[in-house]
């Protein structure tokens, strides 16, 4: 499941690259709360002032639109300046443009365990 989960969010995140969508950090990130409940999260510009729907539009389009195998509980977004974002960029930094597979697991930060993750981009 995770790794079926990996390449439909590495086939996404190339197909938001194409449409022009900047997604400047990305991650497949497993629920801290439930074990093996994993979900791709994309960091947006601007989700602060925009609010998440007109994002999860666009996103979902794209989704449709290239015929990629995600349903709208595997994609989750956050704020691109996120302190969890902002964390991982002190950390971890990729090309802009880069889609990677970054193993990111047990890790801690200021004490906190950071989720286990497979990043993507952190740029």
């Amino acid at each position: 499941m995770v790794e079926h989960l990996y390449e439909e969010g590495k086939k996404l995140i190339a197909a938001l690259d194409r449409h022009g969508i900047n997604i400047p950090a990305a991650l497949l990130i497993e629920s801290e709360d439930y074990a093996d409940d994993w979900s791709i999260l994309l960091a947006v510009e601007n989700l602060r002032e925009t609010g998440s729907k007109p994002h999860y539009e666009s996103i979902h389009s794209v989704i449709r639109e290239e015929n990629i195998d995600l349903n709208s509980f595997d994609v989750r977004v956050i704020d691109s300046e996120d302190l969890m974002i902002k964390t991982l960029r002190k950390r971890i930094h990729t090309a802009p443009n880069s889609i990677s597979r970054i193993p990111f697991v047990s890790n801690y930060f200021d004490g906190k365990k950071f989720p286990d993750a497979i990043i993507y981009r952190v740029a």
